[in-house]
């Protein structure tokens, strides 16, 4: 069943139906009502993922990556879209996820990866989600098409998404 999702965006940084995507998951797999996220940039993933959610913390570099090739366009704050709806129930985390110590984290029903894409991130982004998520948890991986992201869920059991740039990893019960 589609969402109706109040923070419905139509811009072209990327698709709504994968942010609806996202969104659907945290609902399907409610048990704690604990969502996580490597990569804010703008926030509109966050967003949807806060309307569905407890409690989304959401990880991405200082400043948003200033000075680095990723940096988010000028004039656009990290997680701009999120804060312009006032969400009281986002945590926003600064720091590299290769530093970033999970262990504060309580365990999430969902956690959605779409931060650094080379391999080397992608593989602890996605082993630091998987140990972040409960037992039946989903880790989403957006960019799946990616070569080296393709090349992490090549050494793992996924399902792509239709219709989406998702995999899904369920961990067992």
């Amino acid at each position: 069943s589609t969402l109706n999702m109040k923070v419905a965006n139509h811009n072209n940084t990327g698709k709504q139906v994968e942010r609806d995507y996202a969104a659907s998951q945290a609902v399907e797999f409610r048990e704690t009502g604990n969502v996580f996220e490597f990569g804010t940039y703008h926030g509109y993933t966050t967003a949807c993922l806060a309307e569905v959610a407890d409690h989304v913390w959401t990880l991405d570099l200082p400043n948003g990556g200033e000075g680095l090739s990723l940096e988010i366009a000028a004039g656009k704050d990290l997680g701009h879209f999120y804060k312009f709806h006032k969400f009281a129930n986002i945590t926003q985390l600064q720091e590299d996820s290769m530093t970033f110590d999970p262990s504060d984290i309580p365990p999430c029903d969902l956690v959605v990866v779409d931060a650094n894409h080379d391999y080397e991130h992608t593989k602890n982004d996605c082993d630091k989600a998987l140990s972040m998520l409960r037992a039946g948890g989903c880790l989403l991986v957006h960019d799946a098409h990616y070569p080296s992201v393709a090349k992490y869920l090549a050494e793992h059991d996924h399902e792509l998404i239709p219709n989406t740039r998702y995999a899904k990893i369920l961990l067992s019960n």
